[in-house]
């Protein structure tokens, strides 16, 4: 196992994991992306482990899609929601399920909410705690089967706050203790901050009070304004296609459309592409970036000076095989074994990753799984699988549960 410095797609948001302190990286945060939770308001100073973005895309599985990217003196590239590749752990152990579950349930919800899956990646990491801790109901097959029905569960239903059917709940109930939504009876675990051992919530009925500490509304329903526990209204957001009306907080159905507002009726228009004008959107689609608030314009290749702020290493915009040197230039993307400092820095298919708890020396690494050879540089197990005698086996559980007892 190693240590994950970021799940490096161009202007993917940085998560590092510490395997030495998985506990403390399975707290709140990182559990958000556990996709099957309900929400509570909780108590002054808690927070509820919810339903977020989770999964498995990116580096690893496939290139996602990148969201947008601001670049200095005007705005950036319209980022689009890419397709996650096969899938590398196709096999039938707890490990295999939890991360095939996150994984497409990750790219369903960017997919419905239009944003950047790749961070996402970094929550499999928790596998295969996050459904098959202590308490939880969930079968290898069932969680398989289910990640199938993320697949396509309406957007509509998943932005109003829902979760599909085959969600299950657990057998823990309200006041047992949990680290995990998928261990409690309502789907909800409340957690203080910073810890990672909480209680499992009460589900609330139709009109009850969820501002109460501990109170989560029941499936199908959402705790509204008035802190009641309402049904589930159907969403408007995301929902506009070319040529509709719509407003900038609703957005438009696709990640190619944009809110023209300079109009007197706002209506979803197709993003500008190269060599057109962006000074309405600000944004460019595909291999672009709006050049000072103006004209689509090529993003650096190789050899050329970084778009954006340069300087910093990663800062500026080049194209998808380059990345922004520290000198302020478009640098070929390294390959594996090659020292790194960052995903951006490692081609699209490695990842930055430690080989110690002191990350001396990151490389460029491809993340191996189930059965996958492990132990020469460059090649590493995911953090849920061992290298034993030189080939990837998965974990039996990080045992994040079994230091909150079993109260």
């Amino acid at each position: 196992m190693g240590r994950l410095i970021g799940l490096g797609l161009r202007g993917a948001r940085r998560w590092a994991i510490t395997l030495g302190s998985l506990a403390a990286a399975l707290g709140a945060s990182a559990c958000s992306p556990a996709t099957d939770s309900k929400t509570s308001p909780g108590a002054a100073g808690s927070a509820a482990i919810t339903a977020g973005n989770g999964g498995a895309a990116g580096s690893a599985v496939g290139a996602a899609g990148s969201g947008g990217n601001q670049a200095a003196g005007g705005a950036g590239t319209a980022g689009s929601t890419g397709t996650a590749g096969a899938s590398p752990f196709g096999g039938d152990t707890e490990v295999d399920a939890c991360i095939t579950y996150l994984q497409a349930a990750c790219q369903r919800r960017s997919e419905c909410m239009q944003s950047d899956p790749s961070s996402c990646f970094a929550s499999s990491s928790g596998c295969p705690d996050m459904y098959f801790s202590e308490g939880s109901l969930r079968t290898v097959a069932g969680t398989k089967a289910c990640a199938e029905t993320y697949k396509t569960f309406p957007c509509a239903q998943l932005l109003a706050g829902d979760i599909p059917s085959c969600v299950t709940a657990g057998t823990r109930a309200a006041g047992q203790s949990c680290s995990f939504p998928s261990q409690c009876s309502s789907l909800s675990c409340t957690i203080d901050n910073g810890s990672k051992c909480g209680l499992c919530a009460i589900a609330g009925p139709a009109g009850a009070d969820c501002s109460v500490a501990g109170v989560v509304c029941n499936d199908g329903l959402r705790c509204n304004a008035a802190q009641v526990c309402e049904v589930i209204p159907p969403s408007t957001r995301y929902t506009a296609k070319e040529g509709q009306p719509c407003t900038i907080a609703d957005g438009c159905a696709d990640t190619s459309l944009f809110c023209q507002t300079n109009a007197a009726t706002p209506v979803c228009t197709k993003y500008p592409t190269l060599g057109m004008s962006c000074a309405d959107s600000g944004t460019c689609f595909g291999e672009s970036y709006c050049q000072n608030g103006q004209t689509c314009v090529a993003l650096p290749a190789i050899g050329e000076p970084c778009a954006g702020v340069a300087g910093t290493s990663g800062s500026g915009l080049c194209a998808k095989n380059a990345t922004c040197a520290a000198t302020g230039m478009c640098v070929a993307k390294s390959s594996i074994g090659a020292p790194c400092t960052s995903n951006d820095q490692c081609s699209i298919d490695l990842s930055c990753v430690c080989s110690d708890t002191t990350c001396t020396s990151p490389v460029c690494t491809q993340l191996r799984y189930s059965g996958q050879s492990c132990g020469t540089p460059g090649l590493s197990c995911h953090p849920s699988f061992t290298c034993t005698n030189g080939v990837c086996q998965p974990i039996t559980l990080h045992g994040v549960f079994a230091a909150c007892g079993s109260q």
